[in-house]
């Protein structure tokens, strides 16, 4: 845990150096203060796993389109409808009216600690819109962002001619270059051919260091070095 609140402030610190102007700690109290609109959240008691990023409600930082930012909102993010909910202090469950471009939350699962960072404001990403999320895992002149996003399925259950339905994890990555995205898959040969520019270094690189492209702390190594040189 000690990890944890330590790398949150650490992110918290290299957000507010960053296009964010100041952060307000909204007490418990005060979240009336924020604009929401009340919503009635869907029973999923029926469908295996869930439709959120974490089930728990998670205190994390949100930075609004007005450039404003708070600390200490309870969050809960939705990756089947791609919205992100907040709780006032009636424990009421709202959505903002306000534009959220930047979210980060603090969670542990599977005895792993977990730190994201979330953004929306993407223009040229095929098949969404600058209201969707993307988990930036590299800030800089390359930028890499994974979509995680649940759907729906259904598979044959263990008695005869019954049904289980269940979430099930998809994900994509894009590299946005000069507010031009790229659709990304996860192999030496397609990235080298989107980073063409500093090809032979990229090569050395993945080489030297014996980089698993499918992996994500390799992927983010290889575009934070391609952002250095």
């Amino acid at each position: 845990m000690r990890y944890l609140i330590t790398f949150f402030t650490l992110m918290f610190g290299l957000l507010a150096g960053s296009n964010i102007a100041y952060c307000q700690q909204v007490p418990t109290q005060n979240l009336i203060l924020i604009d929401g609109r009340n919503v009635k959240e869907v029973d999923h008691s029926e469908i295996q796993g869930s439709p959120y990023l974490s089930d728990e409600w998670i205190n994390g930082l949100v930075k609004f389109s007005d450039g404003r930012t708070y600390k200490d909102i309870p969050l809960k993010y939705n990756q089947v409808n791609d919205i992100l909910y907040f709780q006032n202090d009636k424990k009421e469950t709202l959505t903002f009216v306000k534009q959220v471009t930047d979210f980060i939350i603090a969670y542990s699962s599977d005895n792993e600690d977990h730190v994201k960072h979330f953004k929306s404001g993407f223009a040229d990403i095929s098949g969404y819109t600058t209201q969707n999320f993307f988990e930036v895992l590299v800030e800089g002149t390359a930028q890499l962002l994974k979509k995680n996003h649940k759907h729906v399925v259904s598979e044959s259950g263990m008695a005869l001619g019954t049904t289980i339905q269940k979430y099930a994890d998809s994900e994509s990555y894009y590299l946005v270059i000069a507010e031009k995205a790229y659709t990304l898959k996860r192999d030496k040969k397609a990235i080298l051919a989107i980073l063409a520019n500093k090809q032979a270094e990229l090569e050395a690189y993945i080489k030297a260091n014996n980089l698993n492209l499918k992996n994500d702390p390799d992927l983010a190594k290889l575009i934070n070095y391609y952002n250095s040189i």
